[in-house]
């Protein structure tokens, strides 16, 4: 408690609701400044002026990728001017669905293409999407849905879908709890980085 508060502001932690995630956002903002990676004030400011359940989770998410990350001997940046992480050339856009943002297929579908929009000025991109009760609800038209924002944006070249998944629903590549959706015909080189992110978050959840 005290440590975060020193990080983030006095009295951080009662106005976060004392989080039971908070030893992992301190472990991960702890490692991530002692490796001075570039974005983390940002990501400390952030965090600072709006400690709310949606802000914290969005924040602890951006903070454990890039510390991943960082174990992986890759560099990241947190806060670019687009999107939420960069590791190497891929900008990563991270995005939390809930019940009431994205607790059907089109909605999922939506958001998806919305990140798509927001990154268009990027080379390359992918999107993060974290389950709070939304993905139970997907459907077939979630996939094909998928299929055709992939096809109109040539820069996102695929979706991590970090949660549980309905039976039935495609998978392309499984890691754990986290499925990797990329465009057909990505050649390895672009996806092999996402990759190995995934499997890394997925070894960690285990331990």
């Amino acid at each position: 408690m005290d440590d975060l508060d020193a990080l983030l502001g006095a009295g951080w932690y009662d106005r976060a609701g004392r989080p039971t995630s908070a030893p992992a956002l301190l472990a991960a903002l702890t490692l991530l400044a002692d490796h001075h990676v570039q974005g983390i004030a940002k990501l400390r400011a952030n965090l600072s002026r709006n400690p709310s359940r949606d802000e914290l989770r969005h924040g602890l998410l951006q903070a454990r990728l890039a510390a991943v990350a960082v174990s992986l001997g890759i560099r990241p940046i947190l806060e670019p001017p687009v999107g939420d992480l960069v590791l190497d050339d891929v900008l990563l856009e991270l995005r939390g669905l809930n019940r009431a943002s994205g607790g059907t297929s089109r909605r999922l579908v939506r958001a998806i293409e919305l990140k798509a929009k927001q990154t268009r000025t990027a080379p390359a991109a992918w999107v993060w999407l974290t389950d709070d009760g939304a993905f139970e609800g997907l459907d077939l038209a979630a996939a094909t849905g998928l299929s055709r924002v992939l096809a109109d944006w040539p820069h996102l070249h695929g979706v991590v879908l970090d949660g549980p998944l309905p039976i039935g629903f495609p998978r392309s590549t499984r890691f754990g709890p986290l499925t990797v959706v990329h465009r057909p015909g990505l050649p390895p080189n672009r996806w092999a980085l996402i990759h190995r992110l995934c499997a890394a978050v997925a070894l960690n959840r285990c331990r």
